[in-house]
Order: structure tokens, then C-alpha cells, then sequence
């Protein structure tokens, strides 16, 4: 994607020999040849599938995943992705409680009536306290922490004063992330980055604090990004696919069921 002078592709192939090993052969060369878009292709018993994304509209789900009084812990919870899930869970359960955790986290309450008033708020202020609002006005218990989920230290604490608060965490869904786009052939030398370690140490962070701890689920929120490749995101893709592959594993080793959500970018807005 970002070496516009290169084209790259995946051929999946069957694994045959003899007669037809040759004419599988004769069709990968045949594919090299065409010089197809298609990323991602499948060669199969003469067949040629190729790997495409599709908008699909899924049910409603038989059994919510929300408890009427339960404790769900966000992190990235002011984002867009975070308070778009927290507004939904205050509106689907009576009395939840609602942690949502950040690196960033709002001005005292006590200048909120002020800061709503005044023209000259950032916009994304005024959308963050007016989120609150709405879910305490619902009946939800919102609590606002700050953690950066990248160190093991602050997600000890911040579970340990969750639980002490609440009692225990039904549920966790790690939405944090960090934006930093930066082309492959710019990348500092630095092997370590702020956007890999918010998502795969923040995931591995929270597995490990909560572990045994009787939390029924772990949501990590991915990006399309990590399918279509977009230029400048290989961060953020190297931090996700490894989210998506521990969440895998996790289920694997039948650990707690730790569903990955696949978001678009217009749900990042406010992150």
C-alpha cells in the first residue's frame, strides 16, 4: 500500500501433486500473469475464491450480554468507540455501573454546568460530559478512572479499586487506542510504540489482572485497518492482528470468551 511501485498478492493453493500438482501450477502462473487486484485469492479444485469485506446486518442477539446491575469496565471509555458501547449498556440494563477509564479524563464536575454553558468549550468536551449526563440520567452509575492500560501497574490498581468499589466485573471491553500513522520507510528505530503496546500490552494486561476473577467476558475492539492495509497504519495494525490472534488463543485454551470487535472509522472520531 505504500510502495505504490510494488503489487503484492496471496495465492492460496491446494497442496496436490502429479497431474494435479501441473495444473495447479499452471494456475498460479496463470494468476501471477493476469495481474489481478484481488489481494487475497484461493485457488481450489478449479475454482478461484477470492477474500472480500461485506457489510452484514446481524440480529438481535437472544440473550443480551449486559446484566441488570452489573459492572462493566471500558477502556479508551470518553472515546468514541468506548462512550458509543457505554451509552448503549446504560440503555439496554437498569442500574449498571459503567467505569470508564482513560489515559484523559474530564475537568471536575463541579465545572460541568459552566463548561456546557460556555460557547467557548471544545466540542468534544461538551460531547463527553453531555454522555455522562445521559447515562446517569438513565439510572447508570458512571465512574471516570484514569489508566494508561500500556502499564501493568495502573491496570492492578484500577482493578483493584473497581472491584473493591463494585464487588467484581461482569464484563470488560478494551477500546483503547492511539493514533499515530506513520509510513513504514519513516518509522523511527525506536521497536517499541505507544500503539502497539495500548492495545496487545493493555489486552495481556487485563487478562492477566482479571484472571480468575469470574469476569464473564473480554471484548478487544479491532479495525478494518488490519484487513485493508490502509497506508500509515502499520502500527496500528501490528497491535490489532496481535489482539485478534490472543483473543483466538485465549478461547483456545478455554479461558474466558474473548469476542473481537471489528470497527470502522467512523467510530474513531473520538478517540
Amino acid at each position: 500500500r505504500e510502495a505504490t511501485t510494488i503489487t503484492t498478492q496471496v495465492i492460496d493453493i491446494d497442496h496436490v501433486s502429479g497431474e494435479l500438482g501441473e495444473r495447479a501450477i499452471d494456475a498460479l502462473m496463470g494468476e501471477i500473469a493476469a495481474r489481478a487486484t484481488n489481494g487475497v485469492v484461493a485457488l481450489r479444485d478449479g475454482r478461484r475464491w477470492v477474500s472480500e469485506l461485506q457489510p452484514i446486518t446481524l440480529p438481535p442477539a437472544a440473550i443480551s450480554p449486559w446484566r441488570h446491575g452489573g459492572c462493566y469496565l471500558i477502556t479508551g471509555g470518553l472515546g468514541g468507540i468506548g462512550l458509543s458501547i457505554a451509552e448503549h449498556i446504560a440503555a439496554s440494563v437498569t442500574a449498571p455501573t459503567i467505569v470508564l477509564a482513560g489515559r484523559s479524563g474530564l475537568p471536575a464536575e463541579s465545572s460541568w454546568d459552566v463548561l456546557v454553558a460556555d460557547p467557548g468549550t471544545d466540542a468534544l468536551t461538551r460531547l463527553r460530559i453531555e454522555a455522562v449526563r445521559r447515562m446517569r440520567a438513565a439510572g447508570a452509575t458512571v465512574v471516570l478512572e484514569r489508566a494508561d492500560v500500556s502499564q501493568r501497574a495502573d491496570i492492578d490498581a484500577l482493578v483493584q479499586r473497581v472491584t473493591s468499589a463494585a464487588g467484581s466485573i461482569h464484563g470488560v471491553v478494551h477500546a483503547a487506542g492511539v493514533l499515530d500513522d506513520v509510513l513504514i520507510a519513516l518509522r523511527p528505530t525506536n521497536p517499541r510504540s505507544p500503539v502497539v503496546d495500548t492495545k496487545l500490552l493493555g489486552a495481556l494486561h487485563l487478562v492477566d489482572a482479571l484472571s480468575g476473577s469470574g469476569t464473564e467476558f473480554i471484548v478487544l475492539c479491532s479495525s478494518v485497518s488490519t484487513y485493508l492495509g490502509l497506508p500509515g497504519d502499520h502500527l496500528l495494525d501490528e497491535g490489532e492482528v496481535a489482539g485478534d490472534l490472543l483473543g483466538e488463543r485465549l478461547q483456545h485454551l478455554d479461558r474466558d470468551p474473548c469476542p473481537s470487535i471489528v470497527s470502522g472509522f467512523e467510530r474513531l472520531n473520538h478517540v
